[in-house]
C-alpha cells in the first residue's frame, strides 16, 4: 500500500512540475514574402475616342477593353515563438523565446484591390448612341461624322467646350469632353489631371488643324475660292466648299471664316483652316440643311474672313442662293 502510494505521489509531482514550466507557442507575422491573388475578376468595357483625322469630318475610334479587377493579399513568414511559462513567476512569465521561421507555411496580412484596363481590338459593327443619335462602327471600330455633330456645338463664337455622351445597350455610358482652341499657345502650360473627368479631345487638332499663335505673321497673299450652290430645294442638304492659299510670303496665323446671314440656316457657320504657310492650301467644307418652309424665295450669305492679325474685310464675299 505504501509502494502505491508513493508512485501516486511521484506522479502528482512530475505533472505539476510540468505544468509548472510548461511551453507555449505564439505565432505571428515575419518578413513580406509575395503577394498573392486570390480572386480575379473581368468585365467587358470599351473606350471611345476623337481619333487624329484629316479633313473637316471629326471620327470617334471606338476599342473594347476589359476592365480586370485583382483581389491581392500580402504574405508574410509565419514565425513561431516558443515561450516557457512558470506559475511561480506569474501566469504568462517569458523565461525564454526562440523565435523559428515555420518553413512552407505563410501568414496572411494586409489586403486590397488592383484594378487595370486591357485594351483589346477595335469594337466593329458595333451601334452605340452618340448624343441621342444612334450609330454603327465600321470595320475599323470608327464612327465618321459626316453631318458635323461635333463641330456644330463650337458655331457660337464662345462655345469653346462640350460634353458628349455616348451609350452601349449593355456596356452602359462613356463621356468625352471636346474643346476649340482657336489661339493655342506655343507652349503648352501642363493641367492637374482629374481622374474623375472625362477623357478631353480639341477637335481642330483631330482635324489635322494647326492654331498655335505664330511669332510671325503675314496676311498678304491670301487667295480665297467658294463653291456655294446657286439654288437649293427644301429639305435638301448642301456643302459649301471654301479653298484658301497663301501666295505671300510669310505664314498666315490662323485663318478663319464665318457665315453670316439672316436665314439662320445659314448664319454662323465656321470654317477652319488655322495656320498657312507660304505657299500652302487647304480646303475646309460644312454642311448645311435647307428648312422645309421659309417665307423668302432667295437667300443671302456673307463670309467673313479673320486671321491672327484681325478681320480681313477686303476679302469678304456675299452670295445669293435661290430656292426652287
Amino acid at each position: 500500500m505504501k509502494t502505491y502510494l508513493h508512485i501516486l505521489l511521484a506522479c502528482l509531482l512530475t505533472i505539476a512540475a510540468t505544468q509548472a514550466s510548461a511551453q507555449t507557442k505564439f505565432k505571428r507575422r515575419g518578413r513580406f514574402v509575395e503577394e498573392q491573388i486570390e480572386k480575379k475578376e473581368e468585365a467587358p468595357s470599351y473606350s471611345v475616342a476623337l481619333e487624329q483625322t484629316a479633313g473637316c469630318l471629326p471620327v470617334l475610334a471606338f476599342r473594347k477593353q476589359t476592365i480586370q479587377t485583382l483581389h491581392m493579399v500580402k504574405m508574410y513568414e509565419t514565425i513561431v515563438e516558443v515561450a516557457t511559462l512558470d506559475n511561480a513567476k506569474g501566469p504568462v512569465y517569458r523565461e525564454k523565446v526562440e523565435p523559428e521561421v515555420v518553413q512552407g507555411e505563410l501568414m496572411q496580412g494586409e489586403r486590397y484591390t488592383n484594378t487595370k484596363t486591357i485594351d483589346g481590338e477595335p469594337f466593329a459593327n458595333e451601334t452605340f448612341q452618340i448624343g441621342g443619335i444612334d450609330y454603327t462602327t465600321d470595320k475599323d471600330g470608327r464612327v465618321t461624322d459626316v453631318h458635323q455633330k461635333l463641330l456644330a456645338p463650337f458655331d457660337p463664337i464662345a462655345h469653346n467646350t462640350t460634353e458628349i455622351v455616348i451609350t452601349h445597350a449593355t456596356l452602359g455610358e462613356k463621356k468625352i469632353a471636346i474643346t476649340r482652341d482657336l489661339l493655342k499657345k506655343p507652349t503648352a502650360v501642363r493641367k492637374a489631371v482629374d481622374e474623375n473627368a472625362p477623357p478631353t479631345y480639341d477637335v481642330l487638332e483631330s482635324l489635322g488643324l494647326d492654331f498655335t499663335q505664330l511669332r510671325q505673321n503675314g496676311k498678304d497673299g491670301l487667295i480665297i475660292s467658294y463653291k456655294v450652290p446657286e439654288s437649293v430645294k427644301a429639305g435638301q442638304i448642301v456643302n459649301v466648299k471654301i479653298d484658301v492659299a497663301n501666295h505671300g510670303t510669310l505664314p498666315i496665323g490662323t485663318v478663319l471664316i464665318r457665315t453670316f446671314s439672316r436665314e439662320p440656316w445659314l448664319d454662323g457657320k465656321f470654317f477652319y483652316f488655322g495656320n498657312i504657310a507660304p505657299g500652302k492650301t487647304a480646303t475646309f467644307t460644312r454642311e448645311f440643311t435647307v428648312p422645309e418652309k421659309t417665307t423668302t424665295e432667295v437667300s443671302h450669305v456673307a463670309f467673313s474672313v479673320w486671321n491672327l492679325l484681325g478681320s480681313q474685310p477686303e476679302k469678304n464675299q456675299t452670295f445669293k442662293i435661290v430656292r426652287k
